[in-house]
């Protein structure tokens, strides 16, 4: 039988011949497997069944075809094969490598249609359904549990054995049918406003709220198949809007999905959604989903509360039959990581895993999806959203073995899915698409070290083949041992790393041509040590063949100080274009060294994500980690390589408080913002078989230029922003924070929270005394970092004369169970915002937080609504590092949507793509680390990101429509290589360039306004 692999590729094939041309490049059929469709502008034009065909093919292709490259060599093995059922146009390739712009057909005698219909057959019924062992029919039931090093035993007695589950059980699917458009009309919406706004427990600003933002407009209709978007300021009530968009259309029998941010949204909504079903449609069900493994976490607040939510009530069974007599740790459940064992006669005790728990469907467990998928209203958070996966089994599981993602499930069950802050969706699958992974041999907490702890040593591994364990054992060393090598290296002075957030094996190759005066093919001869190079490098060649080996024959140590005098020897030489000053010669040292050692370890890195999966399948301890770790999740997305058509590894130095550093290598793959477009339709059509409908409501979902937010949407509705609200200024501080080095950063904090006080606490004083902003006479301190917000805070309320019980710390989720020197009343999580002026905190003026936890989310009001915040203050410049992945990747696949036009051929508009986001790659890559350095470009993608942020952040003090003021305090503001001002002025210019202004001033007023301003009396602060 044929490995899907080669079904995928062959149908492929046989779909580009049929769809793009009767003798289309080998590029097209790459093109489509690749799910590159978005600019390609036949699809559209495409019969709704060609393209379900299509988008079904995409669905159950495995993601390694979905790589061009691969791709392009299992269709020459098909093509140059035995009775293939495809022929190259030009028949003397047949002898030649092929290339992408070759042309192919289907073999004359062969019906297209018959043969597309066979390849598809046989791929969607290709995969076996995997075995799993069963109960013993008699006696005791032993079940095991292995985590790590530990081994639990549980055993069930056979006088016991009617508690276990002994039928199939499953989680049925409803099915919902195809929905073309989807209405709402403003009688029935202000209808169910009234009715809410009569409601005593309700909020009264429903009908205000749906004034704000509905308008006039009798009558709203959207297609299903597009992903829109609602744009309108901070504080107009979209929220409220959606919620009653999405009870009027339940109570029309369309099933709707809302996702938000975070779980805490997640629960007011559920909340909000039941008192106003309660009022409006008692019979409708409304119901939370999110990720299992946050369900005991979430239930201990529920229940703290005295919430009833059945979703969160459960109980693991195990414990009762425990050998240890331990409980199992809340949370840390093992329903998919039980074994049962059995003993032979004669024979040694064995263990098989179950393909769950025997008592999944008895202790609750399952709970919470099967009553989503029975719900009229399903609340879901954006990340669960994106990456929720399930392992329950499901009524169509022997089709589709495996975990599901919650996504595909949604998509089959809900016609309407209305999604708060979608641009804060957007910047969850940027996040999402760019993992990370610990490398070297340094600690214990490194899944990778685990791993190799585990494999390397080993000559068998059931399950798994010689010749693949033996790669993995030398790709796990090169991972571990050799690259704790390089970093004592650096830690020893034999080299200075990059001063760079991350870099590449290839980062510097400009610099090193440009040095020793050689072209790109002679650089890639240079490390291989062949005779295909100047004679003056032949000994250079010599000695960088043993960086790229590291066979152990050579003390790196020495070779280091070797390197150094060769590259001396050849400045003096005479040879090179010009004689090398001290510092290029130290940087020249730096950038060979890592170009040999950096490209083995990506190479090993390639190696363990395509053999790893051998060892996922057979259940290798941590195998799955390191796989997940390189890889990232498998994304719910017909593209998962993007516009770069493969995984991008780099590599970011961290230094440690012990004067250590690691070295992590980070991938970034994908296209977050064609994943989300594709959802409608793309997605829709492969997991549902129907497209579906996609409303995103946001401040900031249409801001131009902000690659990590503006997502290129059709506008449902569009309401303008009102100028005058916000206003900028500086704070004439001396501290500078940002760009400090790490060593300095929190002595920069501390010093920064002495002066600042001052200021502050006549700011406070001035709200206060205002009869205007007395109810308002607070400050939120934004910082980058929870570590630097935690310094902050402490550092205010700890100094003498200073606010002491009024300071109150927001921890980001990273540190929200970090052990801390502040008092306990001083330190807030992110559920305390929900209730912060009535509950315990109601007394802080002084709110720090990290920009994370503060930007989106509760709106912190009065009683009034009216918001309780009266200023901002930004104390660390909120720049982030220029070669951030994360920010990488989104200005990437953000210039590459708008630059690329649309394109008859698949193939050509792939090529493309690649050649634009790699060269733009590659401008970042080679740029120097400062931002003013960085191509215009990049710099003007990131400012706007920053801005977007600072919108979002500012409208935590515009609720209700209140002025609030916004003042930038670090130092680094107005004392940086190019001041704040320039920098903003400089996107103002780009957006006018681009003819953007006009649109983001209607949408943003408030902020335009206030840049504008701010521009104009910082030049004339600084003549």
């Amino acid at each position: 039988m044929q490995p899907l692999s080669d079904i995928s590729t062959t149908l492929f094939l046989a779909l580009a011949a049929r769809y793009v041309g009767s003798e289309p490049m080998l590029a097209d059929a790459a093109a489509l497997c690749a799910g590159r469709t978005r600019g390609w502008s036949t699809w559209c034009a495409l019969q709704d069944a060609d393209q379900l065909l299509i988008a079904e093919s995409l669905r159950f292709r495995p993601s390694l075809v979905a790589q061009p490259k691969r791709f392009l060599m299992s269709a020459e093995a098909i093509i140059k094969g035995e009775r293939s059922p495809f022929e190259l146009i030009d028949a003397s390739k047949l002898s030649d490598e092929l290339h992408e712009q070759d042309c192919y057909r289907i073999s004359p005698h062969l019906n297209a249609d018959q043969l597309i219909r066979e390849y598809f057959e046989a791929l969607k019924y290709g995969r076996a359904t995997p075995v799993y062992a069963q109960l013993p029919e008699s006696g005791d039931v032993v079940l095991k549990h292995i985590a790590g090093d530990q081994v639990r035993v549980f055993v069930v007695p056979e006088s016991e054995r009617s508690v276990l589950e002994v039928a199939d059980c499953h989680i049925h699917i409803p099915s919902s049918p195809a929905v073309q458009e989807i209405e709402w009309e403003l009688g029935s919406l202000r209808e169910l406003a009234q009715q809410l706004d009569a409601t005593p427990n309700l909020h009264s600003q429903h009908e205000a709220s749906l004034t704000n933002i509905w308008g006039s407009e009798p009558k709203r209709a959207a297609d299903s198949g597009n992903f829109y978007r609602v744009n309108a300021p901070t504080g107009t009530g979209k929220s409220v809007a959606m919620v009653m968009m999405s009870i009027d259309a339940a109570r029309r029998g369309h099933r709707v999905v809302i996702a938000v941010p975070t779980l805490v949204e997640l629960e007011n909504t559920v909340r909000i959604l039941r008192l106003s079903l309660a009022v409006a449609a008692a019979d409708l069900k409304v119901a939370p989903l999110h990720s299992a493994t946050r369900v005991y976490e979430r239930a201990q607040i529920q229940f703290a509360q005295s919430n009833t939510a059945s979703a969160y009530d459960y109980a693991c069974l195990l414990d009762a039959y425990a050998s240890d007599l331990l409980d199992v740790e809340p949370g840390k459940e093992p329903c998919f990581n039980v074994r049962v064992s059995t003993q032979e006669e004669g024979r040694l005790e064995h263990s098989k895993r179950l393909n769950h728990c025997p008592f999944l469907f008895k202790c609750g467990r399952t709970r919470m999806l099967s009553e989503a998928l029975e719900a009229d209203i399903v609340v879901i958070n954006h990340h669960a959203l994106l990456s929720g996966t399930t392992r329950i089994p499901l009524s169509d599981a022997d089709q589709f073995p495996g975990p599901r993602s919650l996504i595909e499930l949604l998509l089959r069950t809900a016609p309407v899915f209305l999604v708060d802050e979608i641009d804060g969706l957007l910047k969850s699958a940027i996040d999402s698409s760019v993992i990370e992974l610990k490398l070297g041999n340094q600690g214990d907490n490194s899944p990778l070290l685990r791993l190799f702890n585990t494999v390397v040593g080993r000559s068998n591994i059931p399950g798994i083949d010689r010749s693949s364990l033996y790669r993995v054992n030398w790709a796990l060393t090169y991972c571990t041992l050799s690259v704790s090598q390089l970093m004592n290296l650096q830690q020893e002075k034999y080299f200075e790393w990059p001063k760079k957030e991350t870099t590449w094996s290839d980062a510097d190759d400009t610099f090193i041509t440009e040095k020793l005066g050689i072209n790109r093919e002679e650089l890639e001869q240079l490390f291989n040590n062949t005779n295909r190079i100047p004679p003056h490098l032949e000994r250079l060649s010599h000695h960088l063949a043993c960086w790229r080996s590291n066979d152990g024959e050579h003390k790196l140590e020495t070779l280091a100080v070797n390197l150094g005098h060769l590259i001396k020897a050849l400045s003096d030489s005479g040879l090179l274009p010009a004689p090398l000053k001290e510092h290029d010669q130290i940087r020249l040292k730096a950038s060979l060294i890592l170009r040999g050692t950096l490209l083995v370890i990506e190479t090993h890195l390639r190696n363990l994500q395509v053999e790893l999966s051998g060892f996922v399948n057979a259940e290798v301890p941590n195998a799955y980690e390191v796989r997940r770790s390189i890889a990232g999740p498998e994304p719910l997305s017909p593209t998962p390589n993007g516009p770069l058509q493969r995984a991008v590894f780099g590599f970011k130095r961290k230094d440690s408080s012990d004067n250590d550093s690691t070295l992590n290598v980070v991938a970034m793959r994908g296209d977050p913002h064609s994943t989300l477009l594709s959802l409608p339709d793309v997605s829709a059509l492969g997991y549902a078989g129907v497209k579906r409908l996609f409303i995103g409501f946001s401040a900031t979902a249409y801001f131009p230029g902000a690659s990590a937010y503006d997502l290129r949407a059709k506008d449902f509705i569009d309401v303008p922003d009102a100028a005058g609200q916000i206003t900028f200024e500086n704070v004439n501080q001396t501290t500078a924070i940002s760009g400090a080095a790490f060593a300095e950063r929190k002595f920069l904090v501390s010093k920064f929270a002495k002066e600042i006080w001052p200021w502050a606490k006549a700011r406070l004083q001035s709200l206060a005394n205002d009869p205007k902003t007395q109810e308002r006479a607070r400050l939120l301190l934004v910082t980058n970092s929870d570590t630097d917000a935690e310094v902050l805070a402490m550092t205010l309320a700890k100094m003498q004369g200073g606010p002491g019980q009024l300071v109150g710390w927001v921890r980001g989720r990273q540190s929200e169970y970090k052990p801390s020197s502040l008092e306990a009343q001083q330190t807030l999580v992110y559920d305390d915002l929900a209730e912060f002026t009535s509950g315990r905190h109601k007394d802080k003026t002084l709110l720090v937080s990290a920009l994370g936890p503060m930007a989106r989310g509760h709106n912190i009001v009065n009683a009034d609504g009216l918001s309780a915040i009266g200023a901002v203050v930004i104390c660390v410049r909120p720049l982030p590092s220029s070669d951030s992945p994360n920010n990488n990747l989104a200005h990437i696949c953000y210039e590459t949507g708008k630059a690329v036009a649309f394109y008859s051929s698949p193939g050509l508009l792939m090529m493309q793509e690649r050649k634009h986001s790699n060269a733009l790659l590659q401008s970042i890559r080679t740029a120097r680390p400062a931002f003013s350095q960085q191509p215009d470009n990049i710099r003007h993608y990131t400012i706007m990101n920053i801005l977007v942020s600072l919108t979002q952040l500012i409208g935590r003090g515009r609720r209700g429509g209140t002025p609030v003021t916004c003042y930038f305090a670090d130092a680094a503001f107005l004392n940086g290589v190019k001041p704040w001002h320039e920098m903003l002025n400089e996107s103002v210019h780009q957006l006018k360039k681009d003819g953007d202004w006009d649109q983001f001033e209607r949408h943003h007023a408030g902020v335009a306004s206030a840049l504008l301003k701010y521009i104009n009396e910082s030049r004339k602060d600084a003549r």
